[in-house]
């Protein structure tokens, strides 16, 4: 039961989730600290009581993404259309009214990485102007982030114009995942949350690797090794680190492996993974190096260019991310990249609201049917069936659509062009029950109707 309590003095509020029997075990295990058990939160039950006022909108690089958290919230995404002009300009419109709330916009630097920044800016910028009591820009993987120092002359530092274009654009919080350099928090004027992956990576390491205990935590550069140190510390193994050399951007000259990895389980760990190219490398020098099973796990899975072929002909045996960047491309293309283990166990199947949605439609149809109708139920069911299906199709596509004078009752929001089918189908109904109500009307006409339409009683 969820217990509110108001103090006047100081207009505080105290806020206790537990159910009425943790609460009487609490009360009588107060005089033993070691025995007590902090209770588990509802984050449904914490997020109408305590954040009753918020929004969370989605950009079109990660709509899964913001799916997945609206469902563990029991809340709904809010309703915008994000689309382009003929130019290719980017055009944001907020369909909800967002005066006084709190507003928190996911988008994730991957794919087109420039047009989803400027539409996450836009976005930004239209909640800020409609009078939202405060921003939160929800930035899983933060776009270029690898340009955080000056590394050669007249280099620009891009992460740092970000951070003022991000600030400028009215972002009052910022929530990232595993940056890249640290120091990209100091860029900001503004709080920034930098999360961690390592209590997944830890969880799925001991969930997917067998025999986890005897293997070798690996970091693929000398930047990832306070990370690795931590991991391997915490499942009590061994690691090791590579030392490269790269000369220019993404093509790596030389590596060097220091420590021992003969006959154990190679684990490199990385925050991310663009080309490949250091995880193929690291992978070749582990096997060379007498690894016997080598597996990798990656904060952000980029897979840009060469990235897929390269790990299809690597010596993994399978590649973790995260779900910072959406993966199903990538999964088809390549079976050795796969989402960790609790984002597959607690993944929605949406599959079954569109089959509860066509259950739904048919049965609402079939109400409005008289017996005298030209339409049966097999006609409506082959209808709503196409509709659905279809909309089923463009159910992973990221670009939100709304249509407010159209209720519709499949639970999605989907491009223009489904619009654009579904008009298309509708008009091929309209014309096939035309042709159908033209000789009826004819015959009427012709005054060949064995009744007449008006008694003169």
């Amino acid at each position: 039961m969820l217990k509110v309590r108001n103090y006047k003095r100081g207009k505080a509020y105290r806020l206790n989730y537990y159910s009425s029997e943790s609460s009487s075990t609490s009360s009588r295990s107060s005089s033993s600290p070691n025995s007590f058990q902090p209770p588990s939160v509802n984050s449904a039950s914490y997020v109408k009581v305590r954040m009753p006022n918020i929004k969370v909108f989605s950009g079109s690089s990660n709509y899964e993404m913001a799916r997945s958290i609206c469902d563990r919230l029991q809340l709904d995404v809010a309703k915008a259309v994000l689309k382009k002009f003929s130019n290719k300009e980017t055009n944001v419109e907020i369909i909800e009214s967002v005066r006084g709330e709190d507003v928190y916009i996911i988008q994730s630097g991957c794919g087109e990485i420039n047009d989803h920044l400027m539409e996450l800016l836009i976005m930004i910028s239209a909640c800020k102007i409609a009078s939202a009591s405060r921003v939160t820009a929800v930035i899983p993987n933060f776009p270029y982030a690898r340009q955080d120092k000056k590394d050669k002359s007249r280099a620009p530092i891009t992460a740092k114009l970000v951070a003022n274009m991000l600030s400028v654009a009215g972002a009052d919080h910022i929530i990232t995942m595993d940056l890249h350099a640290s120091q990209i928090q100091g860029f900001f004027d503004i709080p920034v949350d930098n999360l961690y992956a390592e209590p997944a990576i830890l969880k799925s390491i001991k969930e997917t690797i067998p025999n986890w205990k005897e293997a070798v935590i690996v970091s693929p550069d000398a930047g990832g090794a306070k990370r690795v140190t931590s991991i391997a510390d915490r499942l009590n193994v061994d690691f090791a680190l590579i030392h490269k050399e790269r000369k220019i951007a993404n093509e790596v000259e030389k590596m060097t492996l220091v420590g021992d990895v003969t006959g154990k389980t190679a684990i490199l760990v990385d925050d991310m993974s663009d080309t490949c190219g250091t995880l193929i490398l690291a992978a070749e020098k582990l096997n060379e190096a007498g690894a016997d099973k080598i597996f990798a796990f990656c904060v952000h899975g980029i897979f840009s260019g060469p990235a897929i072929d390269r790990l299809n002909n690597s010596k993994f045996e399978a590649v973790y991310v995260t779900n910072t960047i959406p993966q199903d491309e990538n999964m088809k293309r390549c079976s050795k990249v796969k989402i960790d283990q609790w984002e597959r166990r607690n993944k929605k199947n949406y599959s079954e609201d569109f089959e509860n949605a066509k259950k739904r439609s048919i049965k609402t149809m079939e109400s409005l049917l008289h017996n005298d109708d030209i339409l049966n139920k097999k006609t409506i069911e082959t209808v709503v069936n196409a509709l659905v299906n279809l909309a089923a199709q463009q159910s992973n596509h990221s670009m939100l659509t709304w249509m407010p004078h159209f209720q519709c009752p499949i639970p999605c929001e989907h491009r223009y062009t489904v619009w654009r089918n579904l008009f298309i189908l509708s008009t091929i109904l309209n014309v096939c029950l035309f042709i159908c109500v033209l000789p009826l009307v004819r015959r009427m006409h012709r005054g060949e109707s064995s009744e007449p339409l008006i008694h003169s009683n």
